[in-house]
């Protein structure tokens, strides 16, 4: 069960409808930084309304994973919501690349460019 049937509330704002509309342009960038008790709520609703990857930067391993975890509670457990894991290295320590990473986020990035395509 998701919170997938509040997501159209949000879209009645005017501030989101104008952040939705200034998307569907060609090649559109937007940041955008909300509270955090409504980030998981617009990132979903983005999503929805744009119908096209949105990627998401958090300041550090724990709120991406908490990012990641809420999302399925407002989209469904059947949703395309990925997690690029952030290796937590320490500087000037010998890196060795985690190849499973790796191909996760070439499979992710594959699945998204798919999609676009369609």
């Amino acid at each position: 069960m998701s919170l997938s049937g509040l997501l159209p509330l949000l879209g009645q704002t005017e501030q989101f409808a104008a952040l939705v509309n200034s998307l569907r342009a060609p090649r559109a960038q937007a940041a955008l930084i909300a509270p955090d008790p409504a980030i998981e709520c617009t990132v979903a609703a983005l999503w929805c309304e744009t119908d096209a990857p949105v990627f998401v930067l958090t300041p550090n391993p724990e709120s991406a994973r908490r990012l990641y975890d809420r999302l399925f509670t407002w989209l469904g457990d059947d949703s395309p919501i990925f997690h690029f894991a952030e290796s937590e290295d320490i500087p000037f320590e010998r890196y060795v690349p985690d190849h499973g990473a790796s191909h996760q986020r070439f499979v992710h990035w594959r699945h998204s460019e798919v999609k676009l395509k369609e």
